[in-house]
C-alpha cells in the first residue's frame, strides 16, 4: 500500500527539471517504511522503480505499479509540498527569488526549512531566537557593527567579502559582477585562518558543534580538481582557500601555485572555463558566481593575477589585545553574523526584482571606478580601480541595508561610507604597492609634489612689432620651473600645433619627492623592499618626465636651461627636465594653465617702463639664438617621451 505522497519539484536555475515523491510504502507483513522516490517527467519506469516495490513484498507488481501512478497523480493535483535545488544560491520558488542552503532556504518572508539544495555541507544556522523581522535585523545589524568596528581597518573589508559574494550573481546580469578575491597575508600564526573562518564564512557556525565551522576550508595542497568541483558548489558564497604556503617539495609547491592561479582566475572571470577536465565539461558554461579568501605567509603569483586580489596584511594583529578579543567574540557568538547574514539575504530577496535599484548600483559603481582609476597607475590600474569600487559598492548597500532595517537612527551612517572609503583606498593602495612598489610610491609621491611646486607663469611681453620677448621664460632663482604655452611661437615662424611644456629644475624636483616617499610609505605601513634613490631614468621610466631618444636606443634624460644669474641682464645654465604632460597626474595643472592662458591679453613693451623696456630688449637681442637652441632639445625631449 502506498501513504502520504509529498512532491518536490526539483529546480535547477530557476526551472522545475524534474520531480521527487517522498511517500510509504506498506509491504505484505503490514510493515511501514518511508521511502524517497525519484520520479522523471515521463512516468515511472518499470525498470528502476518495480524493483523498489518488489523488494517489500508487492504480491502484483502491476497493481502497485498503477496504484503509484494514481498516488502520483493526486499528488500533484493538490501541489507541491516543497523545492529541492539542484545548486546552492540564487533560485526562484514560487515566482520569488530565494536563496538556497543545504538546510534550508531563505525567502523575502523569511526561512523556509521544507525547502533546500541537494548538495551538502552549506548549513544556515541561525539562532534559536531568530525572528524574519526588520526589528530584530536592526538589532543584529548594530551588535556586529559594534564589534567590528573595534578593528575596522580589516573587519570591515573581510565582512564586506560576504556581501560582494551574494551581488555576484545579481550585478553579474549587468556585466559588474564583484567578483573579489581577498588575500589574507601576513607571518605564520597571525590569525589569518581564523579570521577567514570567523568572518570570511556564515555558513556551518553551530555553536553546538565546533567542527563545523572549519568544514568549508578547502587546502592548496589539495587536488585542483577537488577544489575546482568544491569551488563551483559555492554560488553566491565565499570559498576558502586555507595553507597557502610555500613547500620544500618541488611538487607540493607547484601543486599550490596551481590551486591558487585556478581559484583566482576562476573567480574574477566568473567561468570556470578549462579547470574542469573534459568529463566536466558540460558545467563549463555555468556562471561560477563566487568569492574568495586565500590565506598564506606569502604571494608567489604573476603580477596579473595579483592584480586581480585585494590584499589585507593581518600581521602581528593577534597580539593586539583589542583585535584578539574582537576575534575571539565573533568566534564565541557565531550566530551574531549568520543571522544578520540572513537577514541579508533576505532584504536581497526582497531587492532581487527591483530593476530601477540595480540600474542605479551599475551606474554608482561605474562612476566609482572612474574615480578610483585616477589613484592607482600603469597596466594594472583598471583591475585595482574594479576591486575597490566592488568593495565600496558593497560599503554602499550595507548602508541601504542599514536605512531599511531603521538602524541609521543610532548608526552614523555618513561616518560609515566615510570610514570605509579610507580604509579601502587604503588597502587597494598596499594591494597596489606590491604590484608595483617601484612606481607606485614614487607616482604618489608625485602626485603630492606636482601642485606645490614653484612654477612661474609668466605674462607675455611682445615687442610693438609683435615679436614675443624671452625673457619672461628665463627661470627665476627662487622658482622650480616655467610654464610654456607653446615652444614652437620661438623656434618656427608659422607654427601650426601647440607645444606646451613644462620645464622643471632636476635638483628641486628630487628634493621635493624623496621625503614625500618616505612619508607614503609610513601612511600604508609598507615595510616591502624599496629604494628612496630619486634618478632621472627612474622619473622617466615611471612616465614622470620625457626623455631624448638616441639612436643607441638609450635616452637623454635632462638637459640645460638658463636660470636668472646675479644681474638682470644675464643667466647661468642648470639641468632640468621637462614634465611628461601626457601624465594623468598633471594633467589638471596643465589644464589650469591653458585656461589662464585664453583668458590672457597680449602685453606690449611700450606700455612698460622705459628703463625695464630698454633691459628685456637688451636681453632679447644677445640671448635668443641661444634661447631657441635650449627650446629646441626641449621639444626633442617632448618627441621622444
Amino acid at each position: 500500500m502506498i501513504h502520504d505522497v509529498k512532491v518536490f519539484a526539483i529546480v535547477k536555475q530557476g526551472k522545475i527539471v524534474n520531480y521527487r515523491y517522498e511517500l510509504t510504502l506498506m509491504d505484505d507483513r503490514g510493515c511501514l517504511a518511508e521511502r524517497v522516490l525519484e520520479v522523471p517527467e515521463e512516468g515511472v519506469s518499470e525498470t528502476k522503480y518495480l524493483k523498489q516495490l518488489r523488494q517489500y513484498g508487492a504480491s502484483d507488481v502491476k497493481a502497485a505499479q498503477g496504484e503509484l501512478a494514481m498516488a502520483i497523480s493526486k499528488a500533484l493535483e493538490r501541489g507541491i509540498n516543497a523545492y529541492r535545488f539542484a545548486d546552492i544560491g540564487w533560485n526562484m520558488m514560487d515566482e520569488n527569488t530565494v536563496f538556497a542552503f543545504s538546510n534550508c532556504c531563505v525567502t523575502p518572508d523569511g526561512i523556509n526549512y521544507q525547502s533546500f539544495a541537494d548538495i551538502e555541507g552549506f548549513d544556515l544556522i541561525v539562532s534559536d531566537t531568530f525572528t524574519p523581522s526588520m526589528k530584530c535585523a536592526r538589532m543584529r545589524f548594530l551588535e556586529l557593527m559594534n564589534i567590528l568596528g573595534k578593528k575596522s581597518e580589516v573587519l570591515y573589508p573581510v565582512f564586506f567579502m560576504n556581501i560582494a559574494a551574494l551581488l555576484n550573481k545579481i550585478l553579474g546580469n549587468n556585466g559588474r559582477a564583484p567578483a573579489l578575491i581577498m588575500w589574507l597575508g601576513g607571518r605564520p600564526g597571525s590569525g589569518k585562518t581564523e579570521l577567514a573562518c570567523a568572518l570570511g564564512s556564515f555558513l556551518n557556525k553551530d555553536i553546538y558543534n565546533r567542527t563545523k565551522i572549519t568544514r568549508k576550508l578547502f587546502s592548496a595542497f589539495g587536488r585542483p580538481r577537488d577544489m575546482n568541483l568544491s569551488l563551483f558548489q559555492h554560488k553566491g558564497l565565499v570559498f576558502i582557500l586555507d595553507d597557502a604556503k610555500m613547500e620544500r617539495a618541488q611538487g607540493q609547491r607547484e601543486n599550490t601555485r596551481t590551486c591558487i592561479d585556478i581559484c583566482i582566475r576562476s573567480v574574477k572571470s566568473q567561468k570556470l572555463l578549462e579547470s574542469f577536465d573534459k568529463a566536466q565539461r558540460a558545467s563549463v558554461e555555468e556562471n561560477l558566481d563566487a568569492g574568495a579568501i586565500i590565506t598564506g605567509e606569502y604571494m608567489d603569483a604573476y603580477q596579473s593575477s595579483m592584480a586581480r586580489m585585494v590584499y589585507l596584511d593581518v600581521d602581528d594583529l593577534i597580539n593586539n589585545t583589542e583585535y584578539s578579543l574582537t576575534l575571539r567574540r565573533l568566534q564565541d557568538n557565531p550566530h551574531i553574523l549568520s543571522d544578520l547574514m540572513a537577514y541579508f539575504v533576505q532584504y536581497l530577496c526582497c531587492k532581487y526584482m527591483d530593476d530601477i535599484y540595480w540600474t542605479e548600483m551599475v551606474k554608482t559603481k561605474d562612476n566609482l571606478w572612474e574615480e578610483d582609476k585616477r589613484i592607482f597607475y600603469g597596466t594594472n590600474q583598471s583591475r585595482l580601480a574594479d576591486n575597490m569600487s566592488s568593495l565600496q559598492l558593497t560599503a554602499s548597500i550595507v548602508a541601504d541595508f542599514a536605512k531599511a532595517c531603521g538602524a541609521d537612527d543610532s548608526f552614523d551612517i555618513e561616518v560609515f561610507l566615510k570610514q570605509s572609503d579610507q580604509i579601502l583606498a587604503m588597502v587597494m593602495k598596499r594591494t597596489a604597492l606590491l604590484i608595483n612598489e617601484k612606481d607606485e610610491i614614487l607616482l604618489d609621491a608625485y602626485r603630492e609634489v606636482v601642485g606645490q611646486l614653484k612654477l612661474q607663469n609668466p605674462i607675455h611681453i611682445y615687442s610693438d612689432s609683435g615679436e614675443l620677448q624671452i625673457k619672461p621664460y628665463i627661470i627665476e632663482r627662487d622658482m622650480d620651473g616655467v610654464w610654456i604655452p607653446d615652444i614652437n611661437v620661438f623656434i618656427e615662424h608659422e607654427p601650426k600645433v601647440q607645444c606646451p611644456a613644462i620645464i622643471c629644475r632636476v635638483d628641486k624636483l628630487i628634493q621635493a619627492l624623496t621625503p614625500q616617499m618616505i612619508q607614503i610609505t609610513q601612511k600604508y605601513h609598507y615595510t616591502g623592499n624599496w629604494s628612496v634613490k630619486v634618478d632621472n631614468t627612474r622619473l622617466r621610466e615611471a612616465g614622470i618626465i620625457c626623455g631624448e631618444l638616441r639612436k643607441d636606443k638609450t635616452y637623454n634624460n635632462q638637459f640645460p636651461y638658463p636660470v636668472d644669474g646675479f644681474n638682470y641682464n644675464s643667466f647661468i645654465e642648470t639641468d632640468c627636465v621637462c614634465l611628461n604632460l601626457n601624465n594623468v597626474i598633471v594633467k589638471p595643472l596643465v589644464e589650469e594653465f591653458l585656461k589662464q592662458e585664453s583668458n590672457r591679453t597680449k602685453q606690449y613693451l611700450a606700455d612698460m617702463y622705459t628703463g625695464i623696456c630698454d633691459e628685456v630688449v637688451d636681453f632679447q637681442y644677445k640671448w635668443t639664438i641661444q634661447f631657441r637652441r635650449y627650446l629646441r632639445a626641449v621639444k626633442s625631449h617632448m618627441e621622444g617621451r
